[in-house]
């Protein structure tokens, strides 16, 4: 969802309406503001070289950039048609140096670029989030002539939800990383002592049914004992 826009405006605008008014002054975005706008240029470049190799463009092969992140990244996606999360799951094995690697935030990333009219849905449906991520004649001339600019977005409210959450893991391997920086295994160890509930006691004694059988022998060998 755009983090920009009142939230009244968007939701009219949506129904087919025209919202007369510039602001609705209630919503969060009027009153807090939007946030914090971003430069996202080597997330958004890292995305669209991956689309454009796939897709086989002469123009991914001439693209140079000084960032390590982009530099290191090798390797096609198989020559079937790629969905979203085939490109996340690459991205996130090619390069682990990039913290938003979760897949929500992708989701969101792409979205924009779909705004800007550098990627387009290349299947054959029309969805509300896109699928099969395809470059626009738009998105290959970013990438031959706009890789010196920035690339200013504010981000969506699924990417600040991924921002603030805790990450996944991408790995088992750098999970178990982890356990050997002791503040961060206190950590894990605190969280699951607060994930466990106390486990309810059963009290050994019990009453015995005197009208049967059974009951009443184990009343007389207790006695007994």
């Amino acid at each position: 969802m755009n983090t920009s826009c009142c939230r009244a405006k968007m939701l009219v605008e949506y129904f087919g309406e025209e919202f007369s008014q510039g602001k609705c002054l209630l919503c969060d975005v009027c009153t807090n503001g939007p946030p914090e706008i971003q430069d996202l240029k080597v997330e958004a470049t890292l995305l669209l070289q991956l689309i454009d190799t796939h897709h086989g463009h002469k123009s991914g092969q001439d693209i140079s950039c000084d960032d390590d992140a982009i530099n290191n990244f090798k390797g096609r996606i198989p020559k079937d048609k790629p969905n979203i999360r085939a490109l996340v799951s690459r991205i996130r094995e090619q390069n682990h140096t990039l913290a938003t690697s979760d897949l929500i935030w992708w989701r969101g990333l792409a979205r924009i670029l779909e705004d800007r009219g550098l990627i387009r849905e290349g299947g054959d449906m029309t969805r509300v989030q896109i699928k099969f991520p395809e470059l626009t004649a738009s998105g290959l001339q970013f990438l031959k002539s706009e890789m010196d600019l920035p690339f200013h977005v504010y981000p969506e409210a699924d990417m600040l939800l991924s921002m603030n959450s805790s990450k996944s893991y991408s790995s088992f391997s750098e999970w178990g990383k982890g356990w050997a920086d002791p503040e961060i295994r206190r950590q894990r160890l605190d969280r699951r002592k607060t994930w466990r509930k106390p486990r309810k006691m059963k009290s050994r004694k019990h009453q015995r049914d005197l009208s049967t059988v059974r009951g009443r022998l184990s009343a007389k060998l207790s006695k007994q004992t």
